[in-house]
């Protein structure tokens, strides 16, 4: 791993999103292809307790997918009540003359997509990154290998944030030391400060 006190000349944030969001338009695609989603939501705007117990959906999961949803504009919250937004209508039901949905119909044959439909309607988390060879996630980090590639993973998102994240955590740490009531030096604080400058 590279040296975490030289900084790179780029911002490469753009290229972790794009990383990071592999995951939403196969989510899109599981909503379109599995569920019918948006069709059903443009019937029944309804709460997240009647989407789960109508489309017979997880609890947790469905709340990542109305989370995600709500954030592409797809969908809309109010008073807890989710409704399709004007895009979502005109191209994501089914009976809407401009309906998307057979473009998104190879979706329904990706390993990733059907992961997900297992995911939303068990609760259980799939295989790593849809792939049939592996363990489920906890015995997979019984072994060496898996471990080792995730934690190198995880490296290489946050050697570029890990800079910034010391340096709030040493202003904090300085001013709970400043706003202690007990000397400086016996706080865990700022035994953790003087150890980080």
């Amino acid at each position: 791993m590279a040296n975490l006190t030289r900084r790179p000349r780029h911002d490469p944030t753009l290229l972790y999103r794009y990383r990071d969001g592999i995951y939403a338009p196969e989510l899109l695609g599981a909503a379109l292809t599995g569920l019918d989603f948006f069709t059903w939501l443009g019937k029944s705007p309804a709460d997240a307790r009647t989407i789960c117990k109508s489309l017979a959906l997880a609890e947790r999961p469905a709340d990542v997918m109305l989370t995600l949803f709500c954030a592409m504009g797809l969908i809309e919250r109010k008073t807890n009540t989710f409704r399709l937004s004007a895009i979502a209508r005109e191209f994501l039901t089914r009976d809407s003359p401009w309906f998307v949905g057979p473009y998104y119909a190879p979706f329904a044959h990706r390993p990733v997509c059907r992961d997900l439909l297992e995911v939303l309607r068990t609760g259980k988390p799939a295989n790593w990154a849809g792939r049939k060879d592996t363990r489920p996630w906890a015995e997979a980090m019984e072994d060496d290998a898996f471990p080792q590639q995730f934690t190198q993973m995880m490296d290489a998102r946050a050697f570029i944030w890990d800079r910034n994240w010391q340096v709030r955590l040493i202003l904090s740490l300085s001013e709970m030391c400043s706003t202690s009531q007990v000397g400086r030096e016996s706080t865990p604080a700022a035994s953790l400060l003087h150890i980080r400058t």
